[in-house]
């Protein structure tokens, strides 16, 4: 999944600073707004997560919420912006390391960083998923896969510049995180047997990408 556009709600309260905040204590509050959020997507998710909530996680007033963030719909947009520059963060340094060790730690953070992900994992609750699809702009899920296309296929180049992977398997690398979300899906039913099929995954887009 690509960067989410941010939702466009106008400036109202977007410009506002508190003045009894200087920029660290707004930066700190900004902070715990987004920890909060994270924190509370496995107890009520993103859709059943009001305002007072966050504020009160960060120490604030309800009111005081609107002087960080226009609107709820943009501080999730902003925690899922967060996680996606995380697993790319990720993926990127895995590409970094030497040798041959590259290509599967490469393979090991796309599998892993999508099934780690605690707001990919909110969205596979279709009532979730429901919610995000209308609170976020439209075109939000359309730019999102050519966005991972683009990124992935980077990263698949700059591995086979090195002769680390085979130069004309680009589609297993940039198909491989929607296969991780597909695991994710049946987490429930594969219960233990998660990490197992995560094994199972990797080894095979591992042996798919090598070069030969």
């Amino acid at each position: 999944m690509g960067p989410l556009p941010m939702p466009d709600r106008g400036r109202e309260g977007r410009d506002a600073v508190p003045r009894a905040f200087d920029d660290d204590e707004r930066e700190e509050i900004r902070r715990r707004l987004l920890d909060a959020a994270l924190a509370a997507l496995p107890v009520t998710g993103m859709r059943r997560t009001p305002v007072a909530a966050l504020a009160a996680a960060a120490g604030i007033s309800k009111g005081g919420f609107y002087l960080f963030f226009p609107s709820r719909e943009d501080l999730w947009a902003e925690r899922v912006h967060a996680r996606q520059a995380a697993r790319r963060g990720a993926g990127r340094a895995a590409a970094h390391r030497p040798g041959v060790g590259a290509r599967r730690a490469v393979v090991r953070a796309v599998v892993w960083g999508v099934l780690e992900d605690p707001v990919l994992g909110a969205l596979l609750d279709p009532a979730e998923a429901a919610w995000a699809a209308e609170a976020f702009p439209v075109d939000a899920a359309d730019a999102a896969r050519p966005d991972d296309d683009g990124f992935y296929g980077q990263v698949h180049d700059g591995l086979a510049e090195r002769g680390l992977v085979h130069p004309g398997r680009r589609e297993v690398l940039t198909g491989l995180p929607l296969l991780a979300h597909g695991l994710a899906g049946q987490r429930a039913v594969a219960g233990p047997r998660l990490e197992r099929l995560a094994e199972v995954l990797e080894r095979g887009a591992e042996q798919a990408l090598a070069p030969g």
